[in-house]
């Protein structure tokens, strides 16, 4: 898994850090001394070496893995790749240990300008099959463009499948995890999402849809348009969605859930919930299209549910000491905060103490 510390300074060096992430950030970096980050040094490169530049090919998870082993003086190998690294020059010459240093450093900012968002999602490229794949860490966020012109702007550990040139039928993609959509509209051709849970199929329109393995609930939210969805446990029936609604699948045997404003709809082999979306008047989007705008918003959700959120969000890991505590029903709102001060408010709610040690938080 990528570092969340080179996620928070890419944000840094292009002018994307919200107010928290730069706090958080500042204090790694203070901590830290330079001895991993060298900040001043990325910053220095940063401007020589503009995002302008471009670059053939995506930067991969393995080479911020070796990258990481190289900053920390370990042996470790790039790849061949067609990127330009940028050389530091010194008046005085270098000792081996600070080439190596530099070099390590010089291929982090390579790294950086092989993407516009470089530290935030990872691409392969199957030229055989012509199948992209993107990937996002957690921690991260991006923002997709299709071959059709559609936009899609992925949640943190979320992967993206699809075809480089859509074919003549459809435009067909698959998704696990969470995405924004905003489809071209094109009625000759429909667009087509995939999920481990539910298929959607679109003219043109905007909506969300989260399908993370391993959680209870699958969802899609319909802002604009119209959309039919199967769930894929029974395929034989189709659901329209119109505007303002939204469409809760639950992917193990549960009870309807507390914020539901209609009836649970049972189905075979699986339980439908027809609601209506969440939208405040303060926010531009609802409540269940907010996190690309980096907030999160949970309505009477169970504390495990919101804790795998948390993850997510914030690249760590959620453990509790307690099982009874998963089921601490969570009503909230975090908006460009840190992981400590977001369990504090949950704290103020509840009651249950947390420790963060190591990247991880015990909640007991």
């Amino acid at each position: 898994m990528v570092n969340n510390t080179w996620i928070l300074i890419y944000k840094k060096l292009n002018n994307t850090a919200t107010p928290a992430e730069l706090e958080e950030i500042d204090q790694i970096l203070k901590e830290d001394g330079g001895a991993q980050y060298p900040i001043a040094m990325l910053e220095h490169l940063w401007q020589l070496y503009p995002m302008s530049k471009g670059c053939n090919n995506e930067p991969k998870e393995e080479q911020w893995v070796q990258l990481q082993a190289q900053l920390n003086n370990e042996p470790a190998i790039f790849a061949e790749d067609e990127c330009e690294i940028p050389v530091i020059s010194e008046t005085n010459q270098p000792t081996p240990h600070s080439r190596f240093k530099y070099r390590a450093i010089a291929a982090a900012v390579a790294i950086l300008l092989c993407s516009s968002i470089a530290l935030v999602y990872f691409r392969s490229f199957d030229n055989k099959s012509g199948i992209c794949e993107i990937k996002v860490p957690t921690g991260g966020m991006t923002n997709i463009q299709l071959p059709d012109g559609s936009t899609v702007i992925l949640n943190a550990g979320s992967k993206l499948t699809y075809k480089n040139t859509f074919d003549a039928r459809h435009r067909e993609i698959t998704l696990s995890g969470e995405a924004f959509f905003d489809i071209v509209k094109d009625p000759a051709h429909p667009f087509v999402v995939m999920t481990p849970t539910i298929k959607i199929r679109v003219l043109g329109t905007r909506f969300n849809v989260r399908s993370y393995p391993g959680d209870k609930t699958s969802e899609a939210a319909l802002i604009r348009g119209v959309i039919e969805l199967t769930v894929l446990k029974n395929p034989d029936r189709q659901i329209i969605l119109k505007p303002s609604e939204k469409l809760t699948v639950f992917n193990q045997p549960a009870r309807a859930s507390a914020f539901s404003r209609r009836q649970p709809d049972t189905v075979s082999k699986a339980i439908v919930e027809l609601s209506e979306i969440h939208q405040d008047k303060r926010d531009s989007l609802p409540s269940e299209a907010i996190w690309i705008k980096n907030k999160a918003v949970f309505d009477a959700m169970e504390f495990e549910e919101v804790a795998k959120m948390m993850e997510r969000k914030y690249s760590t890991t959620i453990i509790f000491k307690k099982e009874d505590l998963k089921k601490l029903v969570l009503t909230g709102k975090f908006e460009n905060i840190t992981l400590d001060k977001a369990l504090q408010q949950l704290k103020l709610t509840s009651n249950f103490n947390y420790q963060i040690i190591n990247n991880q938080v015990f909640i007991y």
